[in-house]
């Protein structure tokens, strides 16, 4: 009620307008929504299927998207129970279900795996051997590795190109991490 105040109908109907037009699935818009850099299904989508009709690639991702989700319930089985020794396995099961799963998710994205990713590997019941810390240690060492070839990728290719290689490599780690935290945890 208040933006239709200060802005008017016209005005509201612009910004709708807007934001309808940033729905496109290949970012084709002034409004720098590059999918091709983003860390979910609908980048691996768009770089690994280039010319796939927009409406087959978001019945792809919409099923992709809910085969994540129910893989991800299967981590939270039982009640939500913070003491538990599950609890940050199942917190960075889901932190990680909504990265890869959002319409518009970024690699800036990924700094919401820090808390619970510190919170289990700070853990003193958590065998340091497990597939899921093993990961997140080398995940960490290969993000930094990916972001070396973005920067001399970027003097090479323009800037948005540059960097795919990193939103592609933090994304397939995501999804090993997804999976291994599902098979250890349904096991």
């Amino acid at each position: 009620l208040v933006s239709l105040l200060v802005v008017g109908i016209e005005g509201l109907q612009e910004y709708l307008g807007v934001i309808a037009t940033m729905t496109d699935f290949y970012g084709n818009t002034p409004y720098m929504t590059n999918p091709y850099l983003m860390v979910n299904w609908r980048a691996l989508m768009v770089n690994t299927f280039p010319g796939i009709p927009a409406d087959e690639a978001l019945i792809a991702v919409a099923g992709l998207s809910v085969a994540t989700f129910v893989a991800t319930l299967s981590v939270w089985g039982g009640p939500w129970n913070p003491a538990s020794p599950r609890f940050s396995r199942q917190t960075l099961a889901l932190t990680v279900c909504i990265i890869i799963t959002a319409y518009h998710s970024h690699l800036h994205a990924a700094m919401f795996l820090l808390i619970p990713a510190a919170d289990l590997l700070q853990e003193t019941g958590s065998p340091s051997g497990s597939r899921v810390t093993t990961i997140l240690r080398a995940g960490y060492w290969a993000s930094l590795e990916l972001a070396a070839v973005s920067l001399i990728l970027l003097s090479l290719a323009p800037a948005a190109q540059a960097f795919v290689p990193l939103s592609y490599g933090i994304f397939l780690m995501l999804l090993l991490l997804l999976g291994a935290i599902v098979v250890e945890e349904t096991m």
